[in-house]
């Protein structure tokens, strides 16, 4: 699959301080650990995307607020299956994993930001990429929405050209 050259955040390797940090939004940082934890986000970021400086694609930029969906819509164009759970507070849409396709990326559903890197998804049969972006308004501190912006940026200037999906909850 040409998605395999794509690495995923999850085989990037961070500190115990940025995973900390990532799962307690609560927890306060001091002046330097806030520098290195901007800098290691920053560094997983350039290594998230340096496969495309071997090959320029065309980017569709999946954008929105934390739960707006763009995760849910990465899953449903890829052909992954998606049924309506009703978790007894709201209806939640997932992706059928009896169906036989699993997820391209992950979906939260608990109202905390999950997507911390742009995840990269290469549609098949084109020449489109589709970038699963963390949200605007991310929960976890300015210091994630720092990383977030920069990386999300560089991302962008090695690609061949670049769209922009905005997904709005309404």
């Amino acid at each position: 699959s040409d998605n395999k050259k794509y690495q995923s955040q999850e085989e990037i390797k961070l500190s115990p301080l940025v995973q900390a940090k990532l799962s307690q939004p609560e927890l306060t940082l001091t002046s330097d650990e806030k520098i290195n934890f901007i800098s290691e986000c920053i560094d997983a970021g350039s290594t998230n995307s340096e496969n495309l400086l071997r090959d320029p694609s065309s980017l569709v930029m999946v954008m929105g607020n934390t739960g707006a969906g763009k995760s849910t819509f990465i899953n449903y164009v890829s052909g992954c299956k998606m049924i309506e759970i009703d978790n007894g507070f709201r209806k939640e849409i997932h992706v059928d994993t009896s169906s036989g396709k699993p997820p391209v990326v992950s979906i939260g559903h608990d109202g905390k930001s999950a997507t911390f890197l742009p995840h990269i998804y290469k549609l098949p049969d084109t020449n489109l990429i589709l970038v699963d972006n963390p949200g605007f308004l991310d929960n976890r501190g300015s210091e994630v929405n720092i990383a977030n912006a920069v990386n999300v940026v560089s991302l962008m200037s090695k690609a061949r050209s670049v769209s922009f999906l905005l997904c709005i909850e309404y």
